[in-house]
Order: C-alpha cells, then structure tokens, then sequence
C-alpha cells in the first residue's frame, strides 16, 4: 500500500505544473492627435490619449473653431472619452467609446412682422452663444505605424442635454475623426 501511495505521488508530481505570469508588453502610453478631417473644415481639434493597459484608453479632445461662416456654428468643444479595444496588438485596433462633450454654439432666431401701414414685412435675426452638454457613442479604429505613428479613423454621435429648447438644431452632436499623431 505504501509503494502504490509514493508511486501516486510521484506521478501527481509530473503532472503538476507552474502557471507562468504573462509579462505585460511594453509600448508606449501617450499619444497626441490632430484631426485632420476638422481641419480642412475650418476647425482645429488636437487629442491627447492615455492609454491605460493594452485594452483601454481615456482622453480628452479639444476642438476649437477657426473659421467664421455660417458653416460651423459650433464655438468650442471639450471632449473627455474613454476607449475600450479589441485588438490583437497593445492599444490599437477596433474599438467602441463613450464620451461626453461640452460644447458652444451660436443659435439662431428669426422673426418677421407685417406693417399694414406701408405693405411691408420686415425680417429681423438674433443669435446667441449657447452652452450643452453631450453623452455619447463612437466606434472607430487605430493603427499604429513604427511603434510611433498613430492614423485612426471613428465615427458617432451623441445627445446634448443641456439648454434644448425648440428651435435648437444641436440636439444631436456629431463626433468624426480622420486622426494623425504621435504615441510617446
């Protein structure tokens, strides 16, 4: 009985075996963007990204309007997100965000009135700066050339829900990205 319990032991022993922890792969955490396509709008919006682990990210985008047409209406927008990834490679890759938006905007009223005195009516138009907040998704994809050069593309919207009154065309926000930059 002895020889068959060391003999059950000693073939337990080769069945064991040590679990090696996976060393987390190195590369690097920041990035700063420039979204090329708010660019050729008329607009500058410039990223800067975190990345957490290889599976997620936050940041914060900073757009800001260079351009005074009736075009963009849009004055400033603030925009933190958080990114999570389902790539094979560290940080890159498809990837779902949510994200929150402050944003400024000039909204529009018109009014015309008829003067029966002379036959005339007369037009008149007012603006305003207006202040929302917006919540939101995206999906998009990154792509990291050389371990350094960042181009990614995503797409999405959000809701604003701050200051909605009737005659507001922003109570959808749009959120599109043809990015380029730099991962330190």
């Amino acid at each position: 009985m002895k020889k068959l319990l060391i003999a059950c032991l000693i073939f337990s022993c080769f069945n064991i075996y040590s679990q090696q922890e996976e060393e987390p792969i190195e590369f690097n955490k920041n990035e700063i963007k420039l979204n090329m396509l708010y660019f050729l709008l008329g607009a500058v919006e410039v990223s800067y990204e975190r990345n957490l682990n290889e599976y997620s990210s936050i940041g914060t985008s900073v757009l800001i309007n260079t351009n005074d047409s009736e075009f963009w209406d849009l004055n400033y927008a603030i925009t933190p997100y958080y990114r999570l990834f389902f790539g094979k490679k560290p940080a890159q890759g498809f990837f779902f965000e949510g994200f929150g938006m402050l944003n400024s905007y000039k909204e529009y009223e018109y009014w015309s009135y008829y003067n029966p005195e002379i036959d005339y009516y007369f037009y008149e138009e007012s603006s305003r700066n207006t202040t929302s907040f917006a919540i939101g998704v995206a999906v998009g994809g990154k792509f990291v050339l050389r371990e350094r050069f960042v181009t990614e593309i995503s797409g999405g919207i959000g809701r604003n829900f701050i200051n909605n009154s009737e005659y507001n065309d922003y109570t959808i926000v749009p959120r599109f990205s043809i990015n380029l930059g730099y991962r330190f």
